[in-house]
């Protein structure tokens, strides 16, 4: 019977592992960022109205990540609608340059790609994933924190109308320890640990105190 109770408690700690979702949200240059993140990917959101100045239909967006808060060296998912059609690639900003990270794959890393318009405001929505061996390639790992940078302007892409990036660091993989580790350690026999929830509570509260930064971390289980 001991044996059975033991078994069903690291199950039950094994499905909260596996639906454990942490995700946050940010609001940079006219826009809102949203992301989630689901194990070995992570699900973006950005939805800007360019501040009413470019026309939805006929416009480009990008949101990137960096160690620094600048646009050299950011891996950048630029959305991009016009008449002509949308598409959806991954960057890499090289100074005054900002090639696809492999024109023969322009998607590379991204899953899920879309576009919206809603309301006179422009939505782009995709996957990236957390690792991918290319160079320059940004990972998400819980000792990583890179900051978001916003950019958009008007029609194909090229120089942006306007841009900004966070004043804090962001790591996008906090909680992932549930999926490297889904069995936490038992403080007692037969009761499941407080460490996960201790951790997300402090992690939270961190985020939340942190100055000048329009910054929304929840925690959402499914």
């Amino acid at each position: 019977m001991r044996t059975e109770i033991i078994v069903a408690l690291l199950f039950a700690n094994f499905c909260y592992g596996q639906n454990f979702r942490p995700s946050g949200s940010m609001s940079l240059v006219n826009s809102h960022v949203t992301w989630t993140n689901n194990g070995m990917a992570t699900e973006f959101t950005v939805t800007s109205d360019f501040n009413g100045e470019i026309d939805p239909s006929n416009a480009w967006i990008s949101l990137g990540v960096n160690s620094a808060p600048q646009m050299s060296g950011t891996n950048a998912v630029v959305c991009v609608n016009t008449a002509s059609g949308s598409s959806v690639a991954h960057h890499i900003n090289r100074g005054y340059q900002s090639p696809l990270f492999d024109s023969s794959r322009p998607s590379l890393g991204l899953n899920n790609t879309k576009l919206d318009v809603v309301n006179r405001n422009l939505t782009c929505s995709f996957t990236r994933e957390k690792f991918f061996n290319v160079s320059g390639y940004f990972g998400f790992d819980s000792m990583t924190s890179l900051h978001i940078l916003v950019a958009y302007g008007q029609g194909t892409f090229s120089y942006h109308r306007n841009r900004g990036s966070s004043m804090n660091r962001i790591t996008f993989s906090n909680g992932s320890m549930n999926y490297t580790n889904p069995f936490p350690q038992m403080t007692t026999p037969g009761t499941p640990s407080n460490n996960l929830f201790s951790f997300v509570s402090q992690w939270k509260t961190f985020m939340l105190s942190l100055p000048n930064e329009k910054i929304h971390l929840q925690t959402n289980n499914y």
